[in-house]
């Protein structure tokens, strides 16, 4: 019989009692007494896909063991399982903990899973070494060895999507597709800003959404609490930029079009463009192509685990040829944008910075 997670314990049990195990992480342990004065546990077991509340009374036959279990400990729970109106209920149930070997297959996650994250993570490595642009390729380079085996614990968010140990690299590899399959539709875009703007976009999250090397709680940090993820992921790309400036390679970058600190300019501003972050200060309306593409690919790959409309022209880094700094964009339906200002963006007249006060005034 193969373990079950879980979520799929609570989804297939039912009145009528079913018996299976699972392979649990002790997240919490807690001594209760019941009205009558009778001591009791609850324990509180949490996988790769959900977490259960499970009482241990005073006359079970394990009680006392499992009262001296490690923090943290890995268990296997074997019963038999049925549903109630307090949710999931255990009979006859034992517990032993994990050996080694059970620990090192459990924390990978469920078969399913595990497949499904190797082949995001390898489709990650292999589309960041196929770019072109040697700035970019040595960047992302130097991230995935640094940092590759954190960033394969971090999850996307805390609740809201890809919420789960792995789950940024499946919300990562997933973005990195579409937004290659956009590039077939768009040519002029530069591909490799887009690529490398999806790996960086939530690279923050490797501090603020992390799980430990071996546990499934996320666990909260000072700088992840403080800081937030897009602070962290501009330090992160620049202290990276900097390593990558003292490589031997970089003799041959002062030649390349567009210049480097030009692209690096562009991709810090992929990070600050996300969906937690589309109003950055004073720049509502001024939007490049590149950034709201990615911040639309990373809201719909969002969604869709629980297009753009502007046509682009051929500057360089696939955004709008323009001699404003900031060029405006043509879908301009922000209802924070006055009338006139609405209609001197459309008509490619640059903002003042009274109308960008304007537009950011709520």
């Amino acid at each position: 019989m193969d373990p079950s997670t879980i979520a799929q314990l609570k989804q297939g049990a039912c009145e009528n009692p079913q018996e299976a195990f699972f392979l649990a992480q002790v997240q919490d342990r807690s001594e209760r007494t019941t009205k009558t004065g009778s001591p009791y546990l609850e324990l509180t077991l949490t996988d790769a896909t959900s977490h259960l509340n499970l009482k241990v009374w005073s006359n079970h036959p394990q009680f006392a063991e499992i009262n001296d279990l490690a923090p943290a400990a890995f268990v296997r729970v074997d019963g038999v399982w049925t549903q109630n109106q307090y949710g999931l209920d255990g009979k006859r149930w034992q517990l032993r903990p994990l050996e080694e070997g059970e620990i090192e297959e459990f924390l990978r996650g469920d078969p399913a899973t595990a497949s499904k994250q190797d082949a995001d993570w390898n489709h990650i490595m292999d589309t960041c070494a196929a770019l072109e642009d040697p700035r970019l390729r040595a960047l992302t380079s130097i991230f995935l060895s640094e940092f590759g085996d954190r960033f394969r614990r971090a999850a996307a968010a805390r609740r809201n999507h890809h919420a789960r140990r792995g789950g940024l690299v499946e919300h990562v590899a997933q973005m990195m597709r579409t937004a290659s399959a956009i590039c077939t539709a768009y040519p002029d875009l530069n591909e490799d800003l887009l690529i490398a703007g999806v790996l960086f976009h939530d690279c923050g999250k490797l501090w603020e959404n992390n799980y430990p090397e071996a546990g499934f709680a996320q666990a909260f940090t000072l700088h992840g609490e403080m800081m937030g993820h897009i602070p962290l992921g501009i330090e992160l790309v620049n202290k990276l930029w900097r390593e990558a400036l003292n490589s031997s390679e970089t003799a041959t970058w002062a030649a390349l079009e567009p210049p480097s600190d030009l692209v690096r300019l562009h991709l810090l501003h992929l990070i600050t463009t996300g969906p937690g972050n589309s109003d950055p200060p004073l720049c509502l309306p001024l939007r490049r192509l590149s950034p709201c593409i990615t911040s639309t690919i990373s809201m719909r790959n969002m969604k869709c685990s629980r297009w753009p409309t502007r046509t682009p022209t051929n500057w360089p880094l696939g955004f709008s040829a323009s001699n404003s700094p900031c060029p405006p964009i043509q879908s301009l339906r922000s209802p924070h944008l006055s009338p006139p200002l609405r209609e001197n963006l459309i008509a490619g007249n640059p903002p003042t910075r009274l109308d960008s006060l304007r537009c950011c005034t709520r």
